[in-house]
């Protein structure tokens, strides 16, 4: 009898009451009460490679995470594995009636999480592998585990190079199960970067422009919201994108390049406003490309839609206020002086090799 009480010790309560009974003949195993976390589930991909790839995730990531701290220490102890092996076993029901056998598990059996994300971001190609991502996001979130710096921002460049964009707002809106926030300044400007893109190459104009706006009227309506950056609590490394000079400019270009066109859209602010608060925001005295090559591309990525909303705004003759429009010529000057001075030297250090900001020059170096 001492012995079972030592076994008992590192059980939960509840599976300690259940061990205590009879165990009734219809079943082989005990269970627990139902635990109020739900383990996301994923439905076939395009690859058994990704199926696999998301079932290990959820098996020896979301799983454990899910669980209660007793019932995790049950299946990483070597010493409590007898336990779960023989009858009756131990099980979970969770809050959507999984029923989860709890097996052993060894914790340096994880996934290495870096690599496994690397192939994660490779592998998603059809739309029934991207569908899986909201799940998988959703499922990190439970298993408390963050993605590593710059994951998110991959996926969601992947996502705007596949036409996958809604998929990533779909996840924005659903924040507080992926944890995809818009005050996350990478992740907003490379989905705000992908609505450009698309707008660009498009020539501002058509299906893809109708696309870009729409989409661009989402992500500023979900800027608002409290979950976002309409609260007032930061964490460390989130800003309020409302407020940013590369989220500013397209939206600016955006305006600009629909302002022949009747509108009833409310979510833009007028043409005016919008260039105000560039204006305001714009880095006189910073325009100085970083001798180092790979920031070089960065900054001409994020001043590209600038240097192109200040064209269109101007060009398009929508700017109600002259001094406005005086200070916008004067500060394009200023930009197009930049940008063929920053495209120069990520030329010649790319080597004739495939940047992404040389792309963007010339979707607008035309306008």
């Amino acid at each position: 009898m001492a012995q079972n009480g030592l076994g008992r010790v590192f059980l939960c309560r509840s599976c300690g009451r259940e061990a205590l009974r009879p165990l009734p003949l219809v079943r082989s195993f005990s269970s627990t009460p139902q635990h109020s976390k739900t383990i996301p589930r994923f439905s076939a991909s395009s690859t058994p490679e990704l199926d696999d790839l998301f079932m290990t995730f959820r098996t020896k990531i979301f799983t454990p995470g899910a669980l209660s701290k007793p019932h995790r220490d049950l299946i990483y102890r070597p010493t409590r594995h007898k336990l779960l092996l023989n009858d009756p076993g131990v099980t979970v029901t969770m809050s959507d009636e999984e029923e989860l056998r709890l097996l052993p598990m060894n914790i340096r059996e994880r996934p290495n999480k870096k690599k496994s994300l690397q192939r994660l971001v490779e592998l998603l190609q059809d739309e029934r592998d991207w569908q899986n991502l909201p799940a998988f996001l959703e499922g990190m979130l439970l298993a408390d585990e963050k993605l590593p710096d710059g994951y998110m921002e991959r996926f969601v460049r992947k996502a705007n190079e596949q036409g996958r964009t809604g998929l990533i707002i779909r996840c924005a809106e659903m924040v507080r199960k992926t944890g995809v926030t818009l005050a996350d300044p990478a992740v907003t400007t490379e989905l705000m970067l992908g609505l450009h893109i698309r707008a660009a190459k498009a020539g501002f104009k058509g299906e893809d422009m109708d696309k870009a706006v729409r989409q661009a009227q989402e992500v500023l309506l979900l800027l608002g919201k409290p979950e976002h950056c309409g609260g007032r609590v930061w964490r460390i490394g989130q800003k309020d994108m409302r407020k940013d000079l590369t989220v500013l400019a397209i939206m600016l270009e955006l305006q600009a390049a629909q302002a022949d066109r009747p509108t009833t859209n409310i979510a833009f602010s007028r043409l005016d406003t919008t260039a105000s608060k560039i204006l305001a925001l714009f880095p006189k005295e910073d325009l100085t490309i970083n001798e180092d090559p790979s920031q070089a591309r960065i900054q001409l990525e994020r001043l590209l839609p600038l240097w192109a909303g200040m064209k269109l705004a101007l060009k398009k003759n929508r700017l109600q206020a002259p001094t406005l429009r005086a200070q916008m010529r004067k500060d394009l000057d200023a930009l197009t002086k930049f940008v063929e001075e920053a495209r120069e030297k990520v030329n010649a250090a790319s080597q004739g090799r495939p940047r992404r900001c040389l792309h963007m020059y010339d979707d607008l170096k035309d306008l």
